[in-house]
């Protein structure tokens, strides 16, 4: 089974951030292309939208959960 990274997550309580992971089927081309566009993502190499309107300097690109 091959899995592929979505997202680095902060639970409430925690200080240290996890990765989530999502099962695929199989390898595909696709997840290569995903692997890239998560590493672009995480180094701030936005689409236009989000360059007029980025996050604060001190985004860390995970997802705080708040509430258990």
């Amino acid at each position: 089974m091959v899995f592929r990274e979505i997202d680095r997550i902060r639970v409430k309580g925690k200080e240290e951030a996890i990765a989530i992971y999502e099962p695929l089927e199989k390898e595909s081309a696709e997840l290569e292309s995903w692997g890239e566009a998560l590493r672009a993502y995480r180094a701030r190499q936005w689409v236009h939208d989000i360059l007029r309107d980025p996050p604060p300097s001190d985004w860390d690109g995970i997802t705080k959960f708040d509430e258990k």
